[in-house]
C-alpha cells in the first residue's frame, strides 16, 4: 500500500503542467476579449428621402420713388429702387424698363439700390410705366430669380406763373415783398416783378430760386399740405423746362 501511495504521488509531482497561455508545453492564444455591442439607429423617413435643390436667390423691390400711383411728379425726378438684397447689377440693369421709353444713366450708392437718371426732361402730365422683366438664371454656382415688377406714377403739367408759382408767392412771399413789408426793396407782387430774378432755363442762376433754398425762406415756405422741398422742385420745373411761362 506504502508503494502503490509513493508511485501516485511521484506522478503527480512530475507530470507536465497547463497553465495560462500554455498547454502541454506549446502557447496558446488569448480568448479575445469580449467587444460591447452598439445599437444603430435606423434612418427616418425624411433622412432617407433626397435633398429638396437649394431655392434660388428672390431678387423682389421693396420700395420706390416715385412710388406706385404717385402724380405731380417732377420732370426731372430720378427714379429710386430699393431691392430686398443685394442684387446683380448687369442683370438688374437689363432687366428695367421704362414707358414712354427715355435714355438716361443708372448708378449704384448701394448694392441694393438702383438709381436711374433720365438724360431729358420727362414730359409733362404724363403717366409713366416702370417695369421689371423676370429672370432667372445662374451665376457662380449659385441660382438667382428675379421677381417681376410693375407700377406708375405720373408727371406734372407744364408749369405757369398764374397756375402753379403765383400760388406760392401769395401764400409765401407778398407779406414782406410789398411796399409796406420788411423786404419792400425786392417786391414780388405780380409776374413781371418775379420775372426779374428769374433766368429762363437756368434754377440754379436765378436768383427768385436760390433765395429761396435760404434756411430762413426754406423754413418759411414749410406747411401741411407739401415739403419745402416739393415747392421748391415746382419752381425749379416752372424756370428749367417751362421757360418761366406766364
Amino acid at each position: 500500500m506504502v508503494s502503490v501511495a509513493l508511485t501516485l504521488a511521484l506522478l503527480a509531482r512530475f507530470a507536465p503542467q497547463e497553465t495560462a497561455g500554455l498547454a502541454h508545453g506549446r502557447p496558446v492564444a488569448a480568448a479575445p476579449a469580449a467587444q460591447p455591442v452598439v445599437a444603430v439607429r435606423a434612418p427616418t423617413i425624411e433622412e432617407s428621402l433626397p435633398r429638396p435643390p437649394a431655392q434660388p436667390h428672390e431678387w423682389t423691390v421693396l420700395f420706390s420713388s416715385p412710388s406706385p400711383g404717385q402724380a405731380g411728379i417732377s420732370r426731372r425726378s430720378a427714379i429710386q429702387i430699393y431691392f430686398n438684397v443685394p442684387v446683380d447689377r448687369e442683370v438688374a440693369e437689363w432687366a428695367f424698363n421704362l414707358s414712354p421709353a427715355i435714355s438716361g444713366s443708372f448708378s449704384w450708392s448701394r448694392p441694393d439700390r438702383l438709381v436711374f437718371t433720365p438724360g431729358d426732361p420727362m414730359r409733362p402730365g404724363t403717366e409713366y410705366t416702370v417695369s421689371f422683366t423676370p429672370v432667372s438664371a445662374s451665376r457662380d454656382g449659385e441660382e438667382y430669380e428675379l421677381r417681376p415688377e410693375r407700377w406708375t406714377f405720373a408727371t406734372g403739367g407744364a408749369r405757369t406763373y398764374q397756375n402753379d408759382i403765383q400760388p406760392l408767392v401769395n401764400a409765401y412771399c407778398v407779406r414782406c415783398h410789398v411796399p409796406t413789408g420788411s423786404a419792400a426793396a425786392v417786391p414780388l407782387e405780380t409776374y413781371d416783378d418775379v420775372r426779374r430774378y428769374v433766368v429762363p432755363g437756368r434754377a440754379t442762376e436765378s436768383r427768385f430760386f436760390t433765395f429761396l433754398q435760404q434756411r430762413h425762406h426754406h423754413i418759411n415756405m414749410a406747411g401741411p399740405d407739401h415739403s419745402t422741398n416739393t415747392k421748391l422742385a415746382i419752381i425749379k420745373d416752372w424756370i428749367n423746362e417751362d421757360r418761366a411761362a406766364r
